[in-house]
């Protein structure tokens, strides 16, 4: 015998387009790598913007690093003092911003770090291209291992 379908309250009327369509999340993560051998105060939408904390200097051959979860169009300046050293848009499909090194830095521009960052800059894209989502994990990790235990250890 076929369900009789639930029939609304006569006096509810259900409105066309009552719920609209869900729009694409704008919600992104970043990955910010500070190249420069100072600190730099995080402001938010305007160089006088909301200050988000300090961006950790260049030392010890690590960059420094922020890993913001933001949105779609989100303005950075990142700024030492008064002077803006950078400022940076987050877009669409693009995970990875690099706060370069002064141009007379050649330690820090010829470093394995420096390098490896660069790698992976050119790295995410091809990554999202082929998967179409974006690399938010330690570029080169090694593979995950499972180990397997005896089952007399349970």
């Amino acid at each position: 015998r076929p369900r009789r379908r639930a029939r609304p309250h006569p006096q509810v009327k259900e409105l066309r387009n009552m719920h609209p369509r869900p729009q694409p999340s704008r919600a992104m993560s970043a990955k910010i790598r500070n190249f420069r051998r100072y600190r730099l105060q995080t402001r938010l939408n305007t160089p006088t913007g909301l200050n988000l904390g300090d961006l950790p200097a260049y030392q010890g051959g690590r960059p420094g690093l922020k890993q913001p979860s933001s949105y779609v169009g989100q303005v950075f300046h990142f700024m030492r003092g008064e002077e803006q050293v950078a400022k940076i848009t987050l877009t669409a499909g693009v995970n990875l911003y690099i706060i370069e090194p002064a141009a007379d830095d050649a330690e820090a521009l010829a470093s394995e770090e420096y390098r490896r960052v660069k790698e992976e800059a050119e790295f995410m894209p091809k990554y999202q291209r082929e998967t179409g989502a974006p690399w938010l994990a330690y570029y080169k990790r090694e593979k995950p291992i499972l180990n397997m235990w005896p089952a007399e250890f349970l």
